[in-house]
C-alpha cells in the first residue's frame, strides 16, 4: 500500500498490519492488537475517522524517527505517538534582496548619508 493510498474500508487490525508492516518493519504477532488499540485511541481522542487516525500514527512515527526518538513498544504504550509534533520551521529564511528593493534600498541610504551630512555643518 502506497502512503496517500489508505483503503476506507480497513478494521483497526488491518491498519495496524500495515503500520507494522509498512512504516514500522516490525512482526505482527504480539504487536497487532496494541497498534489497534493505539489507532482506535487516537481515532476516538481526536474524534478521527479510522483511516485519518492510521495517517496519524503513520506521521508521527515518521516525525519521531527523523527526530532521532526511538520507536519501539513502549513508544506505542506510553502513548507518545499522540505527542509527536513536527520541529518548527525558521520564521524567517534568508532569501536573496529583489533588484527593486535593492535600488530602492541604496537611495535610501544615500538620502540617510545627505541628512546626516547637513546636520553636521554650521
Amino acid at each position: 500500500m502506497k502512503k496517500d493510498d489508505v483503503p476506507e474500508d480497513f478494521t483497526e487490525l488491518e491498519y495496524a498490519r500495515s503500520l507494522l508492516e509498512n512504516t514500522c518493519g516490525w512482526p505482527a504477532k504480539g504487536n497487532l492488537e496494541m497498534i489497534a488499540d493505539c489507532i482506535t485511541a487516537v481515532s476516538k481522542a481526536k474524534r478521527l475517522t479510522l483511516p485519518k487516525a492510521y495517517k496519524y500514527i503513520v506521521r508521527a512515527v515518521e516525525l519521531a524517527k527523523q527526530q532521532g526518538i526511538k520507536v519501539d513498544r513502549f513508544f506505542f504504550q506510553g502513548g507518545e505517538y499522540m505527542n509527536v509534533r513536527p520541529r518548527p520551521t525558521a520564521l524567517y529564511e534568508e532569501r536573496p534582496i529583489p533588484p527593486r528593493l535593492q535600488d530602492l534600498a541604496e537611495r535610501e541610504r544615500k538620502r540617510m548619508m545627505e541628512l546626516a551630512d547637513r546636520k553636521k555643518m554650521p
